[in-house]
């Protein structure tokens, strides 16, 4: 038995990506570059594509007996190119529900997603953690194109360097949605890093 267990929920999915693939790089034209995470690669705060949304929206995880209701879905898009990669980092805030990323465009050897042990030191040196878990403090995720990744916002997680000669694209996302007759779902884009830097508003609602 595992108590405690950190929830990650990975699914493929079947969508345009080279329709995606277009619209990003146009979107990269005209949107300025926000690195909130990035190590050489281009983040484009508010990213929109109406049925991508409906996408992310449709299969996010969600029990049975507590449905949600008012997803809200704010979304930046990503481009590695050779050498990139993503610093680790954590998108937490008691009003996102979970985050995300979608994969449009996966080279090989583009880098893998690492999330990391949310448990502490405390607990990474202890013998235990060396012997039934070989001391190893993250879990790698390989995605390809259509892989979308549904995790905890408080779990830390950053992106390998790019050792491919393409770009590797992805969208980012955080959800918010109301539940049990509450309102959680704020306006998310206040408490996203991009949105308070630049000022920005923009919220799809789904």
């Amino acid at each position: 038995m595992n108590i405690f267990n950190t929830p990650l929920w990975v699914k493929h999915v079947d969508f345009d990506n080279d329709k995606l693939e277009e619209e990003i790089y146009n979107f990269q034209k005209t949107e300025p570059n926000h690195p909130y995470s990035s190590n050489g690669g281009y983040q484009g705060d508010l990213f929109y594509n109406k049925d991508w949304i409906d996408l992310v929206a449709a299969n996010c995880p969600m029990r049975e007996d507590k449905p949600l209701k008012n997803i809200m879905i704010y979304s930046w898009c990503n481009i590695n190119p050779t050498g990139a990669s993503n610093s680790r980092h954590l998108h937490a805030d008691t009003n996102i529900l979970l985050s995300g990323v979608y994969y449009v465009k996966v080279p090989k050897y583009s880098g893998a997603i690492r999330f990391w042990d949310p448990r502490g030191p405390l607990v990474h040196v202890q013998r235990d953690y060396e012997y039934f878990g070989d001391g190893i403090g993250y879990q790698a995720v390989e995605p390809e194109a259509g892989t979308l990744i549904y995790f905890p916002c408080w779990l830390e997680h950053d992106v390998t360097v790019n050792e491919s000669d393409e770009d590797r694209i992805s969208i980012a996302f955080n959800l918010s949605a109301d539940f049990d007759g509450k309102s959680n779902c704020l306006d998310i884009s206040e408490h996203n890093p991009f949105a308070q830097n630049q000022g920005h508003g923009g919220r799809y609602l789904v």
